[in-house]
């Protein structure tokens, strides 16, 4: 029975150039995608994203590497802000628009040129955020454009549009490690664990490595330049 229902669920799955048979498709650039509909009770869900705890990661593991350098709290603020923004797309389902369209979910809003123009208005507003205009640019396009890299690297759901609007294609990292996280409360606690654990493992242990080594070696090397300064 239940290797039945299995099998009938994965007939409703399909990928890019391929055509669904059971009902209609989206056109996505130059190949075919039939959105995926499993039941309730299977772990994998159609439009699979990291977790929000997760996608903050990257604004604040760039905080601690520039720890001798403080980004101010309202920069900070404003990259984790950054970090969450592209998945504002979401919205898009409640207005009938396609998973695989270009405004739909890991389209336009996870895109280089989306994070670009974020960054450019956090440099407009560089005062308010006590930084200067420099550092508002690179922390806030930094933390946005994580976002789809980070998806990317997810092992469900469509590709991520990265390039859009100079291609339309959904791209995958060819490593894909870090569980999905379907939509819904009651999806999201019964996998908790095992999503928790992988995005532990893939991103916030890494993260927090390579902020502590970087932090490391700035504080390394003005030590050494203060030793060099006090020989005679």
């Amino acid at each position: 029975m239940a290797g039945s229902r299995f099998r009938a669920s994965m007939e409703n799955f399909s990928c890019l150039r391929t055509p669904c048979k059971h009902r209609q498709t989206e056109n996505i650039g130059n190949g075919i995608y039939c959105p995926p509909v499993p039941p309730a009770d299977h772990p994998t869900n159609p439009y699979p994203v990291p977790t929000l705890l997760t996608h903050p990661a990257v604004p604040l593991a760039l905080a601690c590497a520039l720890a001798d350098a403080p980004v101010s709290r309202r920069l900070l603020l404003a990259g984790i802000a950054a970090s969450i923004l592209p998945d504002l797309d979401t919205l898009a389902f409640r207005f009938g628009i396609a998973y695989g369209a270009q405004l739909g979910h890991r389209g336009f809003s996870h895109s280089l040129l989306f994070a670009l123009l974020v960054a450019l208005l956090g440099m407009l507003a560089a005062n308010w955020l006590k930084a200067s205009r420099q550092r508002c640019f690179a922390f806030l396009f930094l933390a946005c454009a994580s976002h789809g890299i980070l998806d990317a690297f997810t092992n469900g759901g469509l590709g991520v549009a990265l390039l859009w609007p100079y291609s339309e294609h959904r791209y995958f990292a060819p490593f894909r490690p870090i569980e999905v996280s379907p939509f819904g409360l009651q999806r999201f606690l019964a996998r908790a664990p095992t999503l928790l654990a992988s995005e532990i493992r893939w991103v916030w242990l890494p993260l927090t490595g390579l902020a502590v080594l970087t932090l490391a070696s700035r504080w390394r090397f003005r030590a050494r330049g203060k030793v060099a300064g006090a020989l005679p």
